[in-house]
């Protein structure tokens, strides 16, 4: 299976070029070598591939009840992300990978973003989200995780001390 880098993800992995320690050019080239895409079939797909060394520092952690956690909307995006001030990066040895199928050719995926990180789920206000299973799943996982607070990527203007999107918590209770 072949995965095709568009110009909207190089732009896209701008952004995570610094949280890996190993070229993530270089890691999606040894995916595809090793076969690791070969069994890909749905239209969207979210791989994780776990290496044996570090490849990374994962941006998105487990939070704690001390943490301080604000929402703001990060540069380019127009949903609220939860984010943690004063904690670092972590470590980790897998990539996930986000995929969507050519539509003109079953053997090529375009490449979305990728990143280094254990799991992931999708932002609580993504327009992506297709049920109200998954919308609990991506509202359970934002409760005790956030992203690293970085100005560097967030628009200033946008910070909130309080969850924006409540309202999706009653939605699904």
């Amino acid at each position: 299976m072949k995965v095709i880098i568009s110009n909207n993800a190089k732009k896209h992995m701008k952004v995570h070029e610094t949280d890996f320690v190993v070229n993530w050019k270089e890691l999606l080239k040894k995916c595809e070598i090793e076969g690791k895409f070969d069994s890909l079939n749905k239209s969207f797909e979210i791989v994780k591939i776990e290496f044996e060394y570090n490849i990374g520092y994962c941006k998105c952690i487990q939070t704690k009840p001390e943490d301080e956690i604000v929402f703001a909307k990060r540069t380019g995006r127009e949903i609220y992300s939860r984010l943690v001030k004063n904690r670092r990066a972590e470590l980790v040895k897998s990539i996930v990978f986000i995929l969507n199928k050519n539509r003109n050719n079953d053997e090529e995926y375009f490449l979305i973003t990728a990143f280094p990180a254990s799991q992931s789920f999708k932002e609580p206000e993504d327009l992506n989200i297709k049920s109200k299973n998954e919308l609990k799943e991506c509202l359970q996982f934002w409760k005790g995780h956030a992203l690293i607070y970085d100005e560097n990527i967030i628009d200033i203007d946008s910070i909130k001390d309080y969850c924006p999107y409540k309202n999706l918590y009653i939605a699904v209770a």
